[in-house]
């Protein structure tokens, strides 16, 4: 049932979440629902974790750290502001030299 394929990858990236930026998210309902919104809406597994290891380097030790949470990164706007800001160094072709 695709349901329960995306509940579980959603779990995975909720792990990966925690992993990466030191919470301890539950997978419960609220904090699952977005991510398998977004895993509804054509995102892969891949972007998922993308997105959440890009903005943890980006705000891991500012203000901004308190974002890192299930409800801010997997907003469905946000999320696909998060997935266009792709770095550079992130393009399939290779590293782009550094300007």
């Amino acid at each position: 049932e695709l349901s329960r394929s995306h509940h579980a990858t959603a779990c995975a990236i909720l792990a990966f979440l925690n992993e990466k930026a030191g919470r301890s998210f539950r997978p419960v309902p609220a904090n699952l629902v977005l991510i398998t919104a977004r895993l509804q809406d054509g995102a892969t597994e891949a972007n998922c974790r993308g997105v959440i290891a890009r903005q943890v380097r980006e705000w891991a030790g500012t203000d901004l750290a308190k974002f890192l949470r299930p409800e801010t990164l997997f907003n469905r706007t946000k999320f696909e502001s998060y997935l266009g800001q792709r770095p550079p160094t992130e393009v399939p072709d290779g590293p782009v030299p550094p300007v």
